[in-house]
């Protein structure tokens, strides 16, 4: 199973992934907001032509565990991480929340429901979005029919 990194008290903010975070984002950011930006562009054009050439089920390594995955899983969880953290800070902030474009939800959503299968199985799942009153969701979040 792949460790989780759970952050639930100011005292999960010392350690190593923590400050391995923390300070890349510092040092990402030491040249200001344009800088950034333009890194950024540079670094989507070359993602963009590396991708194109790999094999998405080739295997990766995940920082901090032992388990390679799937490149294309590895990818699903950086964009689900991506839509994910962009909604925390615009909530954080207090600012209107953008929905995320659709290419990415729906990438988001499907890996999701991958997981979602794998942790719970199908059944569990088909009845969550189906029949609440077969499962523990007390809200009914997961309910569409």
């Amino acid at each position: 199973m792949v460790p989780r990194h759970r952050f639930s008290s100011a005292d999960d903010l010392v350690g190593e992934l923590p400050t391995l975070i923390s300070e890349d984002g510092e040092r990402l950011g030491a040249d200001g907001r344009a800088a950034t930006a333009d890194e950024l562009d540079r670094l989507q054009a070359s993602l963009a032509e590396r991708l194109a050439e790999e094999d998405a089920e080739r295997s990766v390594a995940v920082l901090l565990t032992d388990r390679p995955v799937p490149l294309v899983n590895y990818l699903a969880s950086r964009l689900l991480e991506v839509v994910v953290h962009g909604d925390d800070l615009a909530a954080s902030i207090a600012d209107a929340v953008p929905a995320p474009p659709r290419e990415a939800a729906d990438e988001s959503l499907a890996f999701l429901l991958r997981l979602a299968r794998v942790r719970s199985g199908d059944l569990h799942v088909l009845r969550a979005f189906t029949r609440a009153e077969r499962v523990d969701d007390p809200y009914g979040t997961l309910r569409v029919l």
